[in-house]
């Protein structure tokens, strides 16, 4: 799960709910039946206020609210707008909510929880399922590997909770009949879905998840392996390294599905394997050995393929750090750059290593409930924000010390822990199989993706690989790109069934099939705004022409103008307080994670720098850069730099951001201290990027400042070990002269 999903999550806990009560006397809950009879009839008038005040919030949720309180029109309605707007065409979609849409058919003929409602449920499946595509076979599967126990402890835990008053808030209502509807609907689905897709595993399907195997170091890595039972000679073999273990038999039978032999490797330390989790660092030399016991076996034909998205982009570049003859190719989506982008980006660490490491660390699957926690995770930000401690300490306030945590603080730098985990340099040159590389404009991993392009592009002038990157986040860019988007609703062609196209590569790569009709060019882009295709020989060609600017005249308090050429002589004092820790750290929750938002949210430690309106259509194509000029009374700070459109109706629209420690402009792999005093020169190049078409009346806005906020490390300024420094290094707060000279490129496209 990506940090952007964990703040979401977070976001949506923190939104109140508008001011609305329910009459719903205590008396009833003494008596369950009669308790669960009055519950349609809440949940009818729950949806019909939500929709009275066109507060629907979550459509899913309101189609919910229709099931319980037995309006199946309007159930169908919500369901269908929630796939539209998310996803994309209903017909293309039929596994989103399909347990819920099963349900509300068969209600109309059987009593939920009756035999014959279960009968009438796994008939309707079965005759249902095979009717679909295979992609959303696939998806549909893991349905069953849902516990019915945790819908069960939800609808108990919302029942304590209201129970001991005569009304219930908007906010507990909706939360009360959906924790109920919810149990009711995946009480029954979960073990009939898990029986069909056991039932079809066993006709179909060999499968061995019991498999470990011993690295030449004495390392033991857990193997899932699944093959087709109707296929009796060898296979090309499909791979996906993951540190994620839980799902390995579902993912091995997709690639099985697409005619190959699928296994699942889980990192040294996951699933069956004894050894201690390293995340990273061993998946190098794991992948090799992993990769070597493959083609080994009878049912290898010789020919490996790897994919996956996130972590498991990562094992994929670890693999070609010293190729297997074997391996023939790898398709990298959303590729964590380990020390590049995670768990520190620029050379600033992030809070939200600490819960990932929860995630994969609690057992030897995963911890999604300590890791979906994100009011926890956020009150312990929060806290340790307020209390001004050192970052070293954000574990150790969480509850104890976590040796990774403090392990991967000791190197900020870009280090031989790190480049021991990917190729390096030359190491890239030697990479001669074919990449088809995936990102989004809005993946929280984009700046890794493109920083192992950028590597293969430079140290491998003839490269047979590919990148496809669009307007998606980073699940979107795995393969479930949505159709809206934090605000956004995507072009129609962006909307891509990503998983086929994969196969689709690997049918190209493995058996000599024709390459897929999307990558027409080596860089294959979306742009936004304009619903159309294009493609680049390289990123640096995505673009033709850039707009400079500069810092201008005061426009308001914290706004000024972008001007073409730079005011001679002209600078802008800015001063921020560490010591204050008065922030409203959540006023612009709402706003935190929009893409389009109705306003600029405001933020006090950064400057708003706003363009005149644009004449001319103009498309906007690859990073901003920016040539700050400043001067300081510290050693070091932690810039901002953030890149909108601001439309006609004064609505914006996010396009890129990052966050740079000034230390390391110079490079990643050394800091160097700035003099306070003195002018400094700091490049900010290493940006998110994305390419839209604006529209005559936008303007751009960047906006520049300093990190100061509970999602990251903050830098007093002292040249000290970052993770060591404390609010007693706030005395002096930091000031800022912000040149004249300043300069920003914005690329385009012409």
């Amino acid at each position: 799960m990506p940090r952007r999903l964990l703040l979401v999550l977070f976001s949506c806990a923190m939104l109140s709910a508008k001011a609305q009560t329910y009459y719903f006397p205590k008396t009833l809950y003494a008596d369950s039946v009669v308790l669960q009879q009055q519950l349609p009839a809440l949940a009818a008038k729950v949806a019909a206020s939500m929709e009275a005040k066109g507060n629907v919030g979550n459509l899913r949720n309101l189609a919910r609210l229709h099931l319980l309180a037995g309006n199946d029109a309007k159930f169908k309605f919500w369901l269908d707008s929630f796939v539209v707007v998310n996803v994309g065409p209903v017909k293309e979609n039929p596994d989103i909510n399909m347990e819920s849409r099963l349900f509300a058919t068969v209600r109309k003929t059987a009593k939920p929880g009756s035999k014959v409602f279960q009968e009438e449920y796994r008939a309707k499946l079965k005759s249902y399922f095979p009717t679909m595509p295979m992609y959303s076979q696939q998806n549909a599967q893991f349905l069953g590997e849902r516990n019915v126990k945790d819908f069960a402890d939800k609808y108990q835990d919302q029942l304590v909770k209201s129970r001991g008053s005569d009304s219930l808030s908007q906010e507990q209502a909706t939360a009360f009949c959906l924790a109920y509807i919810n149990y009711q609907v995946y009480g029954i689905a979960i073990p009939i879905f898990k029986q069909y897709v056991d039932q079809l595993t066993a006709a179909k399907y060999l499968v061995n998840d019991s498999i470990l195997i011993t690295t030449p170091d004495g390392g033991k890595i857990s193997l899932t392996v699944v093959r087709n039972k109707q296929v009796k000679g060898p296979l090309p073999v499909i791979l996906k390294n993951t540190i994620y273990a839980g799902d390995n038999i579902i993912l091995a039978k997709i690639a099985v599905d697409y005619g190959y032999v699928g296994v699942i490797a889980n990192t040294r330390g996951k699933g069956l394997s004894p050894d201690s989790l390293d995340p990273y660092e061993f998946d190098a030399k794991d992948g090799y050995a992993v990769i070597d016991w493959i083609s080994k076996q009878p049912w290898c034909n010789g020919k490996v393929g790897m994919y996956g998205g996130s972590y498991l982009g990562f094992t994929q570049w670890a693999a070609v750090k010293k190729m297997h003859p074997a391996l023939k190719t790898i398709v990298p989506a959303v590729a964590v750059g380990a020390g590049i982008d995670f768990p520190l980006a620029n050379g600033v660490f992030m809070s939200y290593m600490l819960p990932w490491i929860h995630y994969v660390n609690n057992n030897k699957y995963t911890d999604g409930a300590a890791f979906g926690d994100a009011k926890k995770w956020a009150n312990l930000q929060d806290k340790w924000y307020q209390l001004g401690l050192p970052f070293n300490r954000l574990d150790s306030l969480e509850g104890k010390t976590q040796p990774l945590f403090q392990r991967w603080l000791q190197h900020p730098d870009y280090d031989d822990y790190w480049k021991s985990m990917t190729p390096q340099g030359e190491e890239f040159g030697k990479i001669k199989i074919p990449v088809f590389s995936i990102t989004g404009y809005f993946d929280d991993d984009q700046l890794g993706a493109l920083y192992y392009w950028k590597q293969l592009q430079a140290w491998n002038k003839n490269h047979k690989s590919y990148l496809l990157i669009g307007p998606w986040d980073h699940a979107g860019a795995q393969g479930f790109p949505q159709s809206e988007l934090s605000g956004y609703k995507t072009d129609p062609v962006s909307n891509l069934k990503i998983e086929p196209i994969i196969f689709e590569w690997f049918n190209h790569t493995l058996k000599g099939a024709a390459l897929p009709k999307i990558l027409k060019g080596k860089i294959n882009y979306q742009v936004m705004g304009a619903n159309e295709w294009r493609t680049a020989a390289s990123l640096e060609s995505m673009y033709s022409d850039s707009l400079v600017f500069y810092p201008g005249a005061a426009i308001s308090k914290g706004s000024y103008a972008l001007t073409n050429k730079p005011l001679a002589n002209s600078s802008i004092h800015q001063s921020v307080d560490f010591a204050y820790r008065g922030d409203k750290l959540h006023e612009n929750e709402e706003g935190l994670n929009a893409i389009i938002d109705t306003v600029l949210r405001p933020d006090p430690n950064k400057l708003v720098l706003i363009s005149e309106p644009i004449a001319k259509v103009v498309t906007i194509s690859g990073p901003i850069r920016a040539d700050v000029l400043a001067r300081i009374n510290k050693k070091d700070m932690d810039l901002v730099l953030e890149l909108y459109e601001q439309f006609a109706d004064g609505r914006v629209m996010f396009l890129g951001k990052n966050i740079h420690r000034a230390s390391y402009a110079h490079g990643p792999s050394k800091r160097v201290m700035l003099t306070p005093g003195n002018w400094e020169k700091i490049s900010l190049t290493e940006n998110f990027q994305a390419t839209k078409r604006l529209s005559p009346g936008s303007r751009i806005i960047i906006r520049l400042g300093i990190n100061k906020t509970p999602d990251w490390q903050i830098n007093y300024g002292t040249g000290r070990d970052v993770s060591t420094e404390s609010i007693l290094d706030a005395r002096e707060p930091l000031e800022i002269d912000w040149s004249g000279e300043t300069r920003f490129v914005v690329r385009v496209l012409r």
